[in-house]
């Protein structure tokens, strides 16, 4: 008689680590610090709306990459898009 051991049980598989949580993207960060200084909801969505389309303007670089001479281009562009539409 051909005997066949006895299998021993598998342990269960623990399951695979969590993968590091993704740090808040930049313009959650800029709406969480304005909310900390208590500003109002729509000034918060204005500062988040000016800050994406200055990122978008320059080919999404980063922010940290960008000085005065970005922002002028930035702000030139607009005042020459935008012209006229100012009800001031």
């Amino acid at each position: 008689m051909n005997s066949v051991p006895a299998s021993q049980p598998t342990p269960p598989a623990s399951p695979p680590p969590a993968p590091p949580a993704a740090p808040p993207r930049l313009l959650d960060q800029l709406c969480q610090a304005a909310r900390q200084r208590r500003h109002p909801e729509p000034t918060v969505a204005a500062f988040a709306d000016w800050n994406r389309r200055f990122i978008l303007f320059h080919g999404k670089r980063p922010p940290r990459e960008l000085g005065l001479p970005e922002v002028g281009q930035f702000l030139e562009s607009v005042a020459q898009t935008e012209k006229g539409l100012c009800p001031f």
